[in-house]
């Protein structure tokens, strides 16, 4: 079934590009889990993305790099400075020589929180580093600001947003919400594949399916739909008529009111299974 859910949040891609989402690099620490140690702290501004390298040279002694370059396509590559005779923390401070290292490093992403990184024609598989959040799951615990702004609301009103916190309870999830009188009920399948449905009124709920792209960002479809809606019907508005969600972690926001709180509602596997198998995430022209 994770293999399912893969094959279709890679096809979900091609929806996004509908809006023009690149997949450019989160920013923060990346690595690669398999060399511990070596380190790209890695931050965009505008389509600029400038890196520092931490690694060793072939006689153990620690080296770092650094350098920018234009992000084109999600792809960069960066001529490399190397920087030494630098101060130490408590000595008096003393400028660092930086000259060019003769070397490069090419970037290519294909989301926010995954990548390569090729140098001397060896490609290193990267990601960002978490050494923070939850893992699988649970890493959707915390607050966020999500938004629909694209979705069609009753008398032509166009957009939804809204704050939403995320906190464990036992085995569970507790989901609360600042939108009005709304409650917030997550499913989930995976931890690649989430379900949300959020109550908007008496009449309604807004339906999402979304992934997590990167540590701090989860990009997916939503939909307005009749609160008596079946997960089949779900699926099928979910495919037929969703349009981009988007959501941010939100670190500003410290509560969220407690009478607004709710035990996450848990969907079967097999409810699941036909709430999304036949979403069909690609956009025809």
């Amino acid at each position: 079934m994770k293999i399912i859910y893969k094959l279709i949040f890679s096809i979900f891609f091609l929806f996004l590009t509908k809006y023009a989402i690149a997949a450019s690099p989160e920013n923060g620490w990346w690595w690669n889990s398999d060399q511990s140690g070596i380190g790209y702290s890695i931050e965009t501004q505008d389509n600029t993305l400038f890196v520092t390298t931490f690694t060793y040279d072939s006689k153990g002694n620690p080296i770092w790099y650094s350098g920018s370059g234009l992000l084109s396509n999600d792809i960069t590559t960066i001529n490399l400075l190397q920087s030494i005779g630098g101060s130490c923390f408590t000595c008096a401070y003393t400028a660092a020589i930086t000259s060019d290292s003769g070397m490069e490093i090419n970037f290519s992403f294909t989301d926010s929180g995954h990548g390569n990184a090729t140098v001397d024609n060896q490609t290193i598989p990267i990601e960002r580093f978490n050494f923070g959040y939850e893992e699988n799951d649970l890493r959707i615990i915390g607050n966020w600001t999500i938004s629909a702004p694209f979705i069609n609301r009753s008398n032509d009103i166009y957009g939804f947003s809204s704050v939403v916190s995320y906190i464990p309870s036992s085995d569970s999830v507790i989901g609360k919400s600042i939108s009005g009188s709304s409650q917030l009920f997550i499913t989930k399948e995976n931890s690649d594949v989430f379900i949300t449905t959020l109550p908007i009124s008496n009449q309604e709920n807004l339906v999402a399916a979304f992934i997590f792209n990167g540590l701090n960002e989860i990009q997916g479809k939503a939909v307005i739909l009749d609160s008596g809606a079946t997960e089949q019907e779900m699926g099928n508005a979910l495919n037929q008529d969703g349009t981009l969600l988007i959501g941010f972690r939100n670190n500003l926001i410290i509560n969220t009111p407690s009478d607004q709180s709710s035990s996450m509602s848990l969907i079967t596997n097999s409810q699941v299974d036909t709430a999304i198998k036949n979403i069909d995430f690609s956009v025809t022209p």
